[in-house]
C-alpha cells in the first residue's frame, strides 16, 4: 500500500509514546514515511497542509 495510505493512531492516554514512535521508526523505513504515516496523512484528508 505504502505509507501515503497509512494514518497512525493509539489508545492514547494509555500508551507508551516512546516506545510507539520506536515500532513507527522500525516500520516506516525513512524520515519522510513516518511523517507522513504520523501526522501527514491525516492532515492532507483533512485539508490542514
Amino acid at each position: 500500500m505504502g505509507p501515503e495510505k497509512v494514518i497512525w493512531g493509539t489508545d492514547s492516554p494509555f500508551v507508551d509514546y516512546v516506545f510507539e514512535f520506536e515500532k513507527m521508526d522500525r516500520a516506516c523505513g525513512s524520515a519522510d514515511a513516518k511523517e507522513l504515516v504520523c501526522g501527514g496523512n491525516l492532515a492532507r484528508l483533512l485539508g490542514l497542509d
